[in-house]
């Protein structure tokens, strides 16, 4: 079979919009949002990938275990929060 440029546009298309489909409409809006207030927060692309990342992590281990008793590292957040809260003082 021959790959043309039409029959590969087609694809990227058709794939896109499967995607689209799967988002709800809420979603996409939560998604634009995030995505707006991130470039108005003033954090740099280092410091965002290290938020996504603990994000990431975080989501995914909630969905396994129960973070709020998760021991240690319940433990490792609440001393997290605590220190920021005194650094933005």
């Amino acid at each position: 079979m021959k790959f043309t440029k039409e029959y590969i546009k087609k694809l990227i298309l058709e794939e896109l919009e499967e995607q689209e489909a799967k988002l709800s409409s809420a979603d996409y809006k939560n998604k634009q949002m995030k995505a707006a207030i991130k470039t108005q927060t003033g954090v740099d692309d280092k410091e965002r990938a290290i938020l996504n990342q603990v994000e990431e992590k975080l989501k995914l281990f909630a969905s396994k275990k129960n973070l709020a008793a998760a021991g240690m590292i319940t433990t490792l957040l609440k001393r997290l929060n605590a220190e920021l809260d005194k650094a933005l003082k």
